[in-house]
């Protein structure tokens, strides 16, 4: 049975640090069942004690949805809807320590993939961590911060872009629902850096655990409302007026240099 979901905004609040539970692992899914059906099996075979996997579907057309899907939330709350989604299943289970959120457009060694992430949090104080990023194209990931830079352990930066996000549930808590404004999906990872920073938490990303990104395959292949470039355009000046609005804009801006100019 599909169980429905909804998109709540809400403010945040504080809870205890623990990693005794499992992690939810979330595939957030509009219109693109072939890609988050692979990404499913990659995942699925490999489902243990220690994580559970779940489809969101966010709002897609009956051709688009997947046989998979475990939640769904009735209209497109694009990007933001659906993570703001997977927070408050979190939020309402405690059995979860932990959510690791992937876009569907992702390749994974499903083996070790969850293992390997769970294993650093579970070991480290990191509280968001995030594999490291491969394109397959020339060009790879704009942000430095996530390209592969060969190190054995997680790597600290200040922020991690959010195609596979793996949250400790004390962010989850801290946050609780990201500001509609944002609904788009650009500056969920900002505002999360800002958290931490805040909290002097840490941040990293794992070379050790690669991830391949197609990266916004649902708007180039054209099945989603808008085209790539007006949901870019869209989605940044969102972000700049909501970021300027809580006077962070030159946070934004020193984490887009750092992001710009990381070198390992």
């Amino acid at each position: 049975m599909i169980k429905k979901l909804k998109c709540i905004w809400s403010p945040s609040s504080k809870t205890i640090n623990q990693m005794t539970g499992k992690t939810l692992v979330c595939i957030l899914n509009y219109n693109l069942k072939d890609q988050t059906d692979i990404l499913y099996r990659l995942l699925k075979l490999h489902e243990k004690e220690d994580f559970v996997l779940a489809v969101i579907d966010n709002g897609s057309p009956q051709e688009g949805r997947s046989d998979n899907t475990t939640h769904q939330i009735q209209q497109n709350g694009y990007f933001g809807g659906g993570l703001n989604a997977a927070f408050k299943l979190i939020l309402d289970n405690p059995k979860y320590d932990s959510l690791l959120f992937l876009n569907n457009d992702l390749i994974v060694h499903g083996h070790s993939f969850v293992k390997t992430l769970r294993h650093w949090m579970t070991i480290t104080r990191y509280k968001v961590l995030s594999p490291c990023i491969l394109q397959p194209e020339e060009s790879q990931l704009y942000w430095k911060t996530m390209q592969n830079w060969g190190h054995s352990t997680p790597r600290t930066v200040k922020w991690v872009d959010f195609q596979a996000p793996l949250f400790h549930r004390d962010v989850i808590e801290e946050i609780r629902q990201f500001p509609q404004e944002l609904y788009l999906g650009y500056g969920h990872d900002i505002m999360t850096g800002i958290t931490c920073k805040n909290h002097k938490w840490l941040i990293g990303v794992c070379d050790m655990v690669p991830a391949i990104h197609y990266n916004s395959l649902t708007l180039k292949t054209g099945k989603a409302p808008m085209t790539q470039s007006t949901h870019a355009e869209k989605a940044l000046a969102n972000m700049k007026a909501y970021l300027e609005k809580i006077g962070q804009t030159s946070t934004y801006r020193t984490f887009r240099k750092y992001a710009e100019d990381y070198q390992g």
